[in-house]
């Protein structure tokens, strides 16, 4: 069940309203600027998400891809696919920041949405880590598909369209 009083939800709204803005900035930004050249976008982004210490090849590819499909925002497993084999690196994380930038109904995946929703990161040791991965994005999609649908969920957007 989630939280059903509007103080408490206000008080948290509030509290975030500095990260709130930056996010906000990201979104606004996103569809002015090419992303894959912008350096006020990446720095945004990169601080908000905490996109850090990773190589210059690694940035390039990242906001080239999110650059090339802003039209037509990719899939968790076609981003997830596509770092992968760019970069050899599992970024499911940072692969759900893109996805959500490009198309704002998808979630988020992070250490704080998968304890909440009772999920683990999939072990590095795992030869089927990734399609665990995309299999938990899917269920968290699932998860938040549901949440919106209940009245309290709508709530909780009106709210924060109102904070």
């Amino acid at each position: 069940m989630l939280i059903k009083d509007e103080t408490k939800i206000i008080e948290a709204l509030t509290k975030a309203a500095p990260g709130i803005e930056k996010y906000q900035k990201i979104m606004d930004l996103v569809h002015q600027v090419d992303v894959s050249r912008d350096q006020e976008f990446q720095k945004i982004f990169n601080g908000f998400y905490r996109v850090r210490q990773r190589t210059p090849l690694f940035y390039e590819t990242f906001f080239s891809f999110m650059e090339r499909n802003k039209e037509n925002p990719p899939s968790f497993e076609d981003t997830i696919t596509y770092i992968y084999e760019q970069q050899d690196r599992f970024e499911a994380s940072f692969s759900s920041k893109l996805v959500a930038t490009l198309n704002p109904s998808m979630p988020i995946w992070d250490s704080v949405v998968l304890k909440n929703f009772g999920f683990k990161q999939p072990a590095y040791y795992k030869k089927n880590r990734m399609k665990e991965a995309i299999g938990i994005y899917t269920e968290l999609i699932n998860k938040y598909d549901t949440i919106l649908k209940h009245d309290e969920g709508q709530m909780i957007i009106k709210l924060f369209d109102k904070v």
